[in-house]
């Protein structure tokens, strides 16, 4: 049950904090019940706060957990976000805090018989739940040593046991405390063991106690996770039943690997791009609710015409994209091969722990700058699709691949069926003779595939100038509401009418893309009637017949010398 704990007058000062409460005091009380982390955990607020001596809560969409020192005395507060990165409140202390289960902190001082110490919210209260022993759980792997020093120099009698996670930070935090230590047996941490395993399984598995590490006992044993082939109880399974967690609602799940393809021109990377925005500021991506999370933005394109495009996107929305975990790789990478993928991994892994954020989203555009081998190879992007697999099963975090189509448009993605195969999702992105671009789902694993999406490109004017004083121009998209695509007249049209009206669609995207590589507005793109002409390769008294045909179906508008497609 949740105490009163000792107020600090430096925190209590924060405005930080007090701007961040402020914002969500009318929240409802059902809102404050639920959250995505609580759900994927099979844990209920109501339950974490029984158990807690101090206060848990969900303040908007974010769940908050006190912290406090061996003493009772407030600390500060960590904030654990819909997508479980977790990062400590402004001005708050971690080396040394924890979040206590069924103790008080002031009783530290006379405490005798087993302490146990761990590093996550979800794994104390499991441990807690389990055992029925107090729990000290702190702020991350790395504070795990620090806390347990303070708690064994304050609570001298206590019998301290480190409950780690089974991995290589685990079992390094672990060593480091001096103290006796457990880690799961297969699972990574011990609320995996709960959901997997069952309440006996964490029993048992803390049993299993390893003595304080020497530097004499050699190299610390390998971790096990995945490292065994093991089978789970329907049973279980069942009864830990959850819904879809969705990064992007209704279109791109949590944790599960996506690929967008489309010719070029048809608008995929900027799909990509504008999904990343949403995704890294945590704004609805037209209309449907995203869940705020870091993305890491591995591009084989110049980082000029992307910054454009960001800007772009930022003045649209007016969202600052300044603060937002959001990082766009410098270079393309081989991730058909085990080194370079190991490197871009270590990359993201290094980064994600400076900011605090485990990745939500990690894009690879496009997969043919990125990939090394040969695309039609099954080996080869086996290989491609096992290194996504790693990084995307190392946080939880969904991979979306931007592809190219194939040269049969209605057989999907370029290259090895492997791909088509092994993805979750598979969205195509197409450019109709309009400039509408629909995004449609080919496939949808574990849901009902979202109804299309239609766009549009909307010049965006940036805060520069090129070299001859003219404005520069991005470009953004925005939802086009209703939109049908039309359907194709090619049956009621002759052979070069169709040829004519393809052309043209071809010369007004290759216009509007030399537009926006120079920094101008993409929509200002026009077509002269001559080369139209010229690209159809009709003599001009056919020209001019099928010309006129267009114009009478309303396909083409004629502004001599310009000529454009219909809108």
């Amino acid at each position: 049950m949740q105490e009163p704990i000792k107020e600090n007058p430096v925190l209590a000062a924060t405005s930080d904090e007090a701007s961040f409460q402020s914002e969500h005091l009318n929240d409802s009380p059902s809102s404050r019940e639920e959250h995505p982390y609580l759900n994927r955990k099979g844990l209920t607020l109501s339950e974490l706060q029984e158990a807690a001596h101090c206060p848990v809560e969900v303040v908007g969409d974010v769940l908050q957990r006190r912290l406090v020192d061996a003493v009772g005395t407030d600390q500060g507060y960590e904030r654990i976000w819909p997508d479980g990165s977790k990062k400590a409140g402004h001005g708050s202390k971690v080396s040394g805090t924890f979040t206590p289960f069924g103790f008080q902190p002031d009783e530290l001082l006379n405490f005798q018989g087993s302490l146990i110490v761990c590093a996550g919210l979800a794994d104390g209260y499991r441990i807690h739940e389990a055992t029925g022993l107090p729990v000290a759980c702190c702020v991350g792997e790395p504070t795990l040593a620090s806390l347990t020093k303070i708690l064994f120099t304050v609570a001298s009698q206590a019998d301290v046991l480190v409950a780690a996670d089974n991995d290589e930070a685990g079992m390094r935090a672990a060593k480091a405390t001096g103290r006796r230590w457990a880690v799961p047996e297969r699972e990574k941490d011990w609320s995996d063991v709960y959901q997997q395993e069952g309440m006996h399984a964490v029993r048992e598995q803390l049993a299993n106690v390893r003595e304080p590490y020497d530097d004499d006992d050699g190299p610390l044993p390998e971790p096990e996770t995945e490292r065994r082939f093991r089978f789970v109880a329907a049973g279980s399974m069942v009864a830990h039943l959850k819904p879809i967690a969705w990064l992007v609602k209704g279109y791109v799940e949590r944790d599960s690997l996506a690929v967008l393809f489309g010719e070029p021109g048809h608008g995929k990377s900027f799909i990509a791009i504008d999904m990343a925005c949403s995704v890294a500021t945590g704004a609805p991506w037209h209309g449907c609710t995203a869940t705020r999370g870091a993305v890491f933005y591995i591009a084989g394109e110049g980082h000029n015409g992307i910054a454009r495009r960001l800007k772009a996107w930022e003045l649209q929305r007016q969202l600052p994209l300044s603060d937002a975990p959001l990082f766009v790789s410098e270079t393309s990478a081989n991730l058909s091969d085990y080194s370079s993928a190991a490197e871009v991994a270590q990359t993201v892994k290094t980064m994600a722990e400076e900011i605090g954020q485990a990745p939500a989203l990690i894009v690879v555009d496009t997969l043919a700058r990125n990939f090394g081998g040969d695309e039609n190879s099954a080996t080869d992007m086996g290989a491609f699709i096992r290194h996504l697999d790693d990084m995307r099963h190392e946080w939880k975090a969904t991979v979306l691949v931007v592809h190219h189509s194939g040269k049969d448009k209605t057989k999907g993605a370029r290259g090895s069926t492997a791909l088509r195969g092994a993805v979750d999702a598979e969205y195509s992105a197409t450019k109709d003779e309009f400039g509408a671009i629909t995004l449609e789902s080919g496939k949808m694993k574990d849901a009902e595939p979202p109804e299309p999406m239609s766009f549009k490109l909307e010049g965006v004017k940036l805060p520069l100038l090129n070299d001859e004083g003219n404005p520069v121009f991005g470009a953004a998209l925005t939802h086009i509401a209703g939109y049908q695509p039309p359907k194709r007249e090619t049956a009621r049209m002759g052979k070069n009418q169709t040829a004519a009206l393809e052309c043209l669609r071809k010369l007004y995207q290759k216009h509007a893309e030399r537009l926006e590589s120079g920094g101008q507005d993409p929509s200002k793109a026009l077509v002269a009637i001559e080369d139209w002409q010229k690209e159809t390769g009709l003599n001009r008294q056919r020209f001019q017949e099928v010309r006129t045909s267009l114009e009478e179906k309303g396909l083409v508008n004629i502004t001599a010398p310009y000529v454009e497609l219909a809108s």
